[in-house]
């Protein structure tokens, strides 16, 4: 498999642990075990037994996209008017319940069919990253947040940093798991809700001063809400993803450690700029060297020597759990 550049984007090793993936994850949410989950099983039966699950992803983009597209046109600069019609909204709306049903649905008519993949879970994630970038002009649009900066930049970050970090943290524990309260379910649900508000009762229900909030905005107020949850959320993934005994067991070497990360990083934007080179920021990358083993007493000691080697040279590396297991090693 190759990139537009000729590069090879999967090795043939990779592709031999490819074929034997099994995926290990679970939804810890009420409302996905009581509500959608039942939802997406009685859905079910209406799609017949020929249709692939990654058809039933891509007509669930479909819609999605086609909720952007309405919602572009009705609002080009994020920002509504008069002239912006208010069923905007639940038909967007609509289309993010529809496609979190569907969403639901092409795991089970995988199972269903005999049909699951590790090609499959690819593409169905592919599409959720980009229905989260979608997710940001929803949510961006229902606040009227084309006029605030922070508010647009508070959204970018509460719609993509969890999902990316679910990934980064599914990378290394070898499972996902989504919490109770978790954006796939009880965020879409909100999502769509708030946008039927913002159609009934206009702008002014989520951009106006209440005097409850201390004349905060409903819609700042529900974003900081958010975001707080992001914060908690993320650093609870990365606990779970680092080995944090290093630190007590390896003091020292852990902080000379982190310390020659900071070298590493500051040393090489320094060098793109006198070189007047282009600075690969995600150089610095959270993981291991591949031939890092975690187990051993000089496994600490290993990872600073590794940095050592790499500062300034090729790539940083992190103490996590991602090589505890060998078969992950591609």
């Amino acid at each position: 498999m190759s990139d537009f550049r000729g590069g090879s984007v999967v090795t043939p090793r990779a592709v031999k642990y490819l074929r034997r993936y099994q995926y290990h994850g679970s939804d810890r949410s009420l409302l996905y075990k009581y509500v959608l989950s039942p939802l997406a099983e009685t859905c079910l039966v209406f799609l017949p037994s020929w249709m692939a699950p990654n058809l039933v992803t891509t007509i669930g983009l479909g819609l999605t996209t086609a909720s952007y597209l309405l919602l572009y046109l009705s609002m080009p600069g994020l920002v509504s008017n008069e002239s912006t019609p208010w069923w905007v909204f639940p038909a967007a709306a609509a289309g993010l319940i529809v496609y979190q049903t569907l969403d639901n649905m092409d795991g089970k008519q995988a199972r269903r069919t005999g049909s699951s993949s590790p090609l499959g879970l690819i593409f169905d994630h592919g599409c959720d990253a980009i229905n989260c970038c979608f997710g940001v002009v929803f949510v961006s649009c229902i606040l009227d947040a084309g006029s605030s900066l922070p508010l647009l930049a508070a959204i970018v970050l509460n719609q993509l940093v969890p999902f990316f970090f679910t990934t980064w943290e599914h990378y290394y524990t070898h499972e996902l798991i989504l919490p109770i309260v978790n954006g796939p379910s009880e965020g879409v649900v909100l999502g769509a809700v708030s946008a039927c508000l913002r159609g009934v009762y206009g702008p002014e229900f989520f951009s106006a001063p209440r005097e409850g909030l201390r004349g905060w905005p409903l819609g700042e107020v529900l974003m900081a809400c958010s975001l707080l949850g992001v914060a908690l959320t993320v650093f609870k993934q990365i606990w779970a993803s680092v080995r944090p005994e290093l630190f007590l067991t390896k003091p020292y070497t852990m902080v000379l450690l982190f310390g020659l990360l900071h070298v590493d990083m500051a040393v090489h934007l320094m060098v793109c700029h006198v070189c007047n080179m282009v600075c690969r920021s995600f150089r610095v990358v959270l993981s291991l060297a591949e031939e890092l083993r975690p187990g051993g007493d000089d496994f600490a000691l290993r990872c600073v020597l590794r940095v050592v080697v790499a500062t300034g040279v090729r790539r940083s590396t992190f103490p996590c759990r991602r090589f505890e297991s060998d078969n992950r090693s591609l």
